[in-house]
């Protein structure tokens, strides 16, 4: 029973999202698609852990569930049928024939780098943190462990929570499950955004560039927060890239896909305060833009907050462990970080190499300078942590700079399709 609710609250939820960002006739259909299906799960996400911070018991958590369902539902009837008669099913043609080969190979590569529960920060981290959420004892337990880094988001913790609660077990399944979805859905996600930008051979090629990366299935099946943290990341920067100073459902989608990131990982932290220089930095009516991209961002926030705040320990960084901005003037440190990282990431992540190289030889004709700006300041970010880490630098840059590429990917995927054969803007300002 508690499975079908969570069905029938994503299709409500994916109904009505679609339908406010198709409010902009050349929004994509799988575009809009993918933004309302994440919007249900980021809502799993927020609900949950609002309900945990009040300390709901289970017969308080099944009502909270029945009545967004009921609510969704509500909201998502009137468009329901007009969304569905303008569905139709995907033109099968040769670009179909070769995404659906390279489905099958990221399929093959991801059951290949499965592992039952994950690698290390999978159930490490994410499943063990899921584990203190589902009622078993008080989830407040969890902030004693500072093995599992109980400072993190409760984001991805809080969705398997309510898969394990829904099926009434503590199965692999779920962590599974939801791996293979998130990374299904950033697949179809850059498809639907690299579509509202250029043609279908471009799309395509997309798509099957991804497929093809074989570190893009390795985390997506064993750190797949970082596949999460992509996704929002991705639909952010794309809504962010459409929007104009009229345009208010962009920035408020850019503002909660921002603020989405933000529950996920501490580095989604990082990656809402580039969204909201880049979003000052693009906009005419600059307070205006601000505000409706914060409004977007206010329930993400909120959570945030409250955690963070109220609940969750200083994180490495800001702890009494942590290194000094003073020591980021050591040559050696700089030089550590140069020599490790692009060591690890020939190995670990070519295809992001590559990326980069061709975003170098393309800067002129990429068109979406706003998604460069993106990538651009992460980067900054990430390197800025190096810089002050506590732990030793180049086991922390080993260990973490694949994943910082993962993140990134798709952004420079959809940046780089747009430096090709493209279809007109809709946004009044240059991109």
């Amino acid at each position: 029973m508690m499975i079908a609710l969570l069905l029938l609250f994503l299709f409500a939820c994916a109904v009505k999202a679609a339908w406010l960002v198709r409010s902009r006739t050349d929004a994509p259909l799988l575009l809009c698609q993918c933004a309302g299906i994440a919007s249900a799960v980021a809502a799993l996400g927020f609900g949950y852990a609002l309900l945990l911070f009040a300390d709901v018991t289970d017969p308080v958590l099944a009502i909270a569930l029945a009545c967004a369902v009921l609510l969704a539902v509500v909201w998502a009837w009137p468009h329901a049928a007009e969304w569905l008669r303008s569905s139709r099913l995907p033109r099968l043609d040769a670009w179909s024939a070769v995404m659906a080969i390279g489905a099958l190979w990221f399929t093959y590569r991801f059951v290949g780098f499965s592992y039952r529960w994950g690698g290390f920060d999978g159930w490490a981290q994410w499943n063990m943190h899921a584990r203190f959420l589902i009622g078993e004892t008080d989830w407040k337990a969890l902030l004693e462990t500072r093995f599992a880094h109980p400072d993190y988001p409760l984001m991805l913790p809080a969705i398997i929570a309510v898969g394990w609660r829904a099926l009434g077990a503590v199965e692999a399944s779920i962590p599974m499950l939801i791996s293979a979805g998130v990374a299904a859905l950033l697949i179809a996600s850059v498809h639907g955004a690299v579509r509202a930008w250029a043609m279908r051979p471009v799309a395509a090629a997309a798509v099957l560039f991804l497929c093809l990366d074989p570190d893009f299935a390795r985390c997506a099946a064993s750190q797949y927060a970082d596949t999460l943290l992509a996704l929002w990341m991705l639909l952010a920067a794309v809504f962010l890239s459409r929007a104009d100073s009229a345009s208010r459902q962009e920035l408020l989608l850019a503002g909660f896909f921002a603020g989405c990131a933000a529950w996920t990982k501490n580095e989604g932290v990082a990656f809402f305060a580039a969204m909201l220089l880049v979003t000052t930095w693009i906009s005419r009516d600059r307070i205006k833009a601000v505000l409706r991209f914060l409004l977007g961002a206010a329930l993400p926030l909120v959570v945030l907050i409250w955690y963070k705040v109220v609940y969750a320990p200083p994180s490495d960084l800001a702890g009494p462990h942590g290194i000094a901005w003073t020591t980021a003037a050591d040559p050696q440190r700089h030089w550590t970080i140069l020599v490790s990282a692009s060591g690890h990431l020939m190995q670990k992540a070519p295809f992001f190499l590559l990326l980069l190289i061709a975003g170098m030889v393309y800067w002129r004709r990429i068109r979406s300078r706003r998604i460069m700006a993106l990538v651009l300041l992460m980067g900054a970010a990430s390197y800025a942590t190096y810089l002050i880490t506590p732990y030793d630098l180049a086991w922390h840059v080993t260990h973490s700079a694949d994943r910082l590429a993962h993140q990134l990917v798709p952004l420079l995927v959809m940046a780089l399709a747009t430096a090709f054969k493209s279809k007109p803007l809709v946004s009044a300002q240059p991109c």
